[in-house]
């Protein structure tokens, strides 16, 4: 092989497919780290189905109209905000789970407390930071049912999940 030659074949895989092989094995690097490196957390997303469902359900809390049967899932029925009644309906057997509920009236400044495993709730609150809880709030102003005249809220959910 000439010199010229040499050198062009030289140069050509130092300058072209050098810098193109290594920008290449960089990308496919990366590529398999970000992939690997990915962990699905679903907590979040099973918490906040958690939640939507105490809301929405018109077995829980939401407001059912007797003579329609339409579920008002923007209104709270006062007479479902108890511990109680939402520990019946919600058929939770997973002891993993504890939630507190406070629901604000407006108007007057009132605040109704209700749990599910209120036991749990009250330990667990203390632990929170310490590690091994996954915990989730919402705050959500509502139309509070009571005894037939609409009030203003501010409903309080905080869940807590033993992982």
């Amino acid at each position: 092989m000439k010199k010229k030659a040499q050198t062009y074949t030289i140069l050509n895989w130092a300058l072209y497919r050098m810098p193109v092989i290594i920008f290449v094995a960089i990308f496919f690097a990366i590529a398999l780290r970000s992939y690997y490196g990915t962990g699905l957390d679903s907590h979040d997303v099973e918490n906040m189905v958690m939640i939507k469902r105490i809301i929405y359900s018109d077995n829980i809390l939401a407001y059912r109209d007797p003579v329609t049967g339409r579920t008002f899932p923007g209104i709270v029925d006062i007479n479902k905000f108890s511990t109680e009644h939402i520990e019946e309906n919600l058929l939770n057997n997973n002891n993993r789970i504890a939630v507190y509920m406070e629901l604000q009236f407006l108007d007057t400044g009132e605040i109704e407390k209700a749990y599910i495993n209120e036991e749990r709730a009250r330990a667990w609150d203390d632990y929170e930071f310490v590690g091994g809880f996954d915990s989730s709030s919402l705050v959500r102003y509502v139309r509070i049912y009571d005894n037939g005249r609409l009030r203003d809220g501010r409903l309080g959910i905080k869940l807590l999940v033993r992982e």
